[in-house]
């Protein structure tokens, strides 16, 4: 798991208030919280059809089954951390906006909804530009 999934899922167990379970096989799982559920299918069954995307290719690509994202869609089931990362990355979202429906962490939640190629595009992207804010500010310094 790298340092973002960690982040992550920090989030999406200390920030959110989730009903956690845990799977026969040691998962932690949200349940018990049908309106919390029925919120997260629905954002995520509006960015899928915002992208023009059917059930099945989001599925395939979030390693779940089709019939498990409709029920996560109709709120019908919880899912796991892992799931909803596999989610937010298929659907090019943060898991904030996932679980709460609003993103908290600007810029990087821009940068985490990217493909993987266009995350590195874009990071570089911010260190040059930074690089450029700071060699500007430090030539208004010397000349003052």
């Amino acid at each position: 798991m790298s340092i973002i999934d960690k982040a992550i899922a920090y989030t999406i167990f200390f920030s959110a208030p989730l009903s956690l379970k845990r799977n026969d096989k040691g998962m932690c799982y949200m349940y018990d919280n049908k309106e919390l559920n029925t919120d997260i299918g629905k954002r995520i069954r509006n960015i899928r059809e915002m992208q023009g995307k059917t059930r099945e290719q989001i599925a395939e690509q979030a390693d779940i089954s089709a019939q498990f994202l409709f029920e996560i869609e109709t709120g019908k089931k919880g899912m796991t951390a892992r799931t909803i990362i596999n989610l937010s990355k298929t659907l090019h979202t943060s898991t904030d906006y996932l679980l709460l429906g609003e993103s908290y962490s600007g810029i990087s939640a821009i940068i985490e909804g990217l493909p993987p190629d266009q995350q590195r595009l874009a990071c570089e992207f911010l260190h040059t530009f930074a690089l450029g804010a700071h060699a500007i500010a430090t030539c208004k310094n010397i000349d003052k």
